[in-house]
């Protein structure tokens, strides 16, 4: 009988010890930027993401290049693949996209496993693409211009706000 309730307690407490850090990610909004502020980044970065687009468009196989995991599996062997990651990291980005007609970067923003994901960034997209077909156009990407969702802050998709010219800011929701 003793060992059964030291079993108990120590699922218990090993329980806990899982449940909280993710109940933390659970309610945790991420910090994206007001639309003045990605504006006033892109003005700032513009030269570094033209770089990043031309180096991505050189090499069509990039479909998704992280900053923070260029050191793991095949892709730590691809020299165009790193070398992006490095691009990736001087502007200050987490991660790119590429397909679907346009070439999206992804600076703020945070997901997990059982949050609702929210990034925000920037997206270079070529006049027709695909893209501009399912990304819901808009005059800002603040919470309160975007549609409420069932079951998170925000409706699952992509968002954009046109910058200038094939440029545009665009945020991805994910529950």
């Amino acid at each position: 009988m003793n060992i059964l309730m030291k079993i108990d307690g120590a699922t218990l407490v090993l329980s806990i010890l899982l449940l909280v850090p993710c109940a933390g990610c659970a309610f945790q909004r991420a910090h994206l930027p007001s639309d003045k502020k990605a504006e006033a980044f892109f003005r700032a970065h513009r030269k570094e993401l033209a770089d990043l687009i031309v180096a991505v468009e050189r090499q069509p196989k990039l479909n998704f290049v992280s900053a923070e995991w260029v050191g793991y599996g095949a892709d730590a062997a691809d020299p165009d693949h790193v070398a992006c990651a490095k691009l990736l990291k001087k502007v200050g980005a987490q991660f790119l996209r590429q397909g679907d007609g346009g070439i999206e970067i992804y600076v703020w923003g945070s997901g997990c496993a059982i949050c609702h994901d929210s990034y925000e960034g920037y997206a270079f997209i070529t006049p027709g693409a695909s893209l501009l077909k399912y990304a819901t156009p808009g005059q800002s990407l603040e919470d309160k211009a975007l549609p409420k969702g069932k079951y998170a802050p925000i409706e699952d998709g992509s968002y954009i706000h046109p910058l200038d010219g094939e440029w545009y800011v665009i945020r991805w929701e994910c529950g």
